[in-house]
């Protein structure tokens, strides 16, 4: 993801980060560089907090938002990069919604998505469970294939998609995946047109 956006990136550029992610910003935030300004979006008030602490020694100009996607108070056409850090997976465990149609009119057109998104196909017990702590959940949106779609919808073209890894079959990384199953992750660029 840090190579396809380092490739485009412009003097004071806008990045978005979506809700319950952050992990790629806060490894890559110093090498996106300090003319920038970061958006990051989430609906817990204490997740905020957490990343403000770990950003407030850093020189750069950050916007914290609390608040679900559909409740985010940010001009259209203001992003130029969204990153999509498992923002639109968790959207879908939590909302049951990729939430690409909130996401999609903060886009400028141009913008660039960069994400990675985890495929399930191989792991249906781990998406069970899944469903038992979010009864709302529907297990079979959980595909690339569904988030290209929604992504379409808004018109958003994924321009590229690759496999990059999977978990090994022991790791259990969260509570819901079960023993034994393999996660897929795919990383995708996206153009908004």
């Amino acid at each position: 993801m840090y190579h396809r956006i380092m490739g485009s990136l412009n003097e004071g550029t806008f990045f978005m980060t979506g809700p319950f992610t952050f992990n790629f910003l806060l490894e890559y935030i110093g090498k996106l560089g300090k003319n920038n300004t970061y958006i990051i979006m989430d609906p817990s008030l204490k997740r905020i907090r957490k990343l403000k602490k770990y950003l407030s020694s850093r020189d750069f100009t950050f916007v914290f938002v609390v608040g679900k996607p559909e409740n985010i108070p940010i001009k259209r056409e203001t992003v130029d990069f969204y990153i999509d850090d498992y923002s639109t997976v968790n959207c879908l465990f939590t909302y049951n919604s990729f939430s690409t149609d909130k996401i999609s009119p903060l886009l400028k057109k141009r913008a660039e998505i960069v994400g990675i998104f985890t495929s399930y196909k191989r792991a249906p017990k781990s998406i069970q469970n899944f469903k038992k702590d979010h009864p709302d959940f529907s297990p079979e949106k959980m595909t690339f294939a569904g988030l290209k779609h929604s992504w379409g919808q808004e018109n958003i073209k994924v321009t590229e998609a690759k496999n990059v890894g999977e978990t090994t079959p022991g790791e259990k990384h969260f509570p819901h995946n079960a023993p034994g199953e393999v996660i897929e992750v795919c990383g995708y660029h996206a153009i908004k047109t």
